[in-house]
């Protein structure tokens, strides 16, 4: 168990300080659910009385304690719990010993290599890349040869000036 569902099933709130990976994930978990608040943990070396503040609300706050509560109990009371489910596929293994090969997905062997390893998508994507990045080459020349033909009229239509 990750720390956030070790919290949840104790049933107390949460002062998260997400950093990397799934924490940010987990809080939005459990702030959905009413039992966590965020703290900036960058801010908190230059303004320490932040963290006070947050635990103090936290603690004085009793929406924290009761959702927190109520996460807990409906925990506790899932209808399989995780020991029961281990037990259960411990048992189902040793009575299939070679699991449910029907569920298998294909290997190399059903596949063959061109499938298995998806060169199939990769020669057409480069296909299709190199026929965008050839529109885009045309395109830009095109802009270009029109910009350079404007340029070069321009430069040459100043001095005259037209007569009726």
């Amino acid at each position: 168990m990750n720390s956030m569902r070790e919290a949840a099933y104790a049933g107390v709130p949460v002062l998260a300080t997400p950093l990397f990976g799934d924490q940010m994930y987990n809080y939005m978990q459990l702030r959905e659910r009413g039992i966590a608040r965020r703290m900036d943990i960058t801010r908190v070396a230059e303004q320490p009385e932040m963290l006070v503040d947050a635990i103090g609300e936290m603690l004085s706050n009793q929406e924290y304690a009761s959702k927190a509560k109520e996460v807990s109990s409906k925990l506790r009371a899932a209808p399989f719990p995780a020991q029961e489910r281990l037990v259960k596929w411990v048992e189902f293994a040793a009575e299939f010993p070679d699991g449910l090969p029907e569920l298998n997905l294909p290997g190399d062997e059903e596949l063959g290599p061109l499938v298995y390893y998806s060169i199939d998508v990769i020669l057409a994507s480069v296909v299709m890349l190199l026929v965008l990045g050839g529109i885009a080459v045309i395109i830009l020349r095109t802009v270009v040869k029109a910009v350079l033909a404007l340029l070069a009229s321009g430069e040459h239509g100043d001095g005259e000036k037209k007569t009726q």
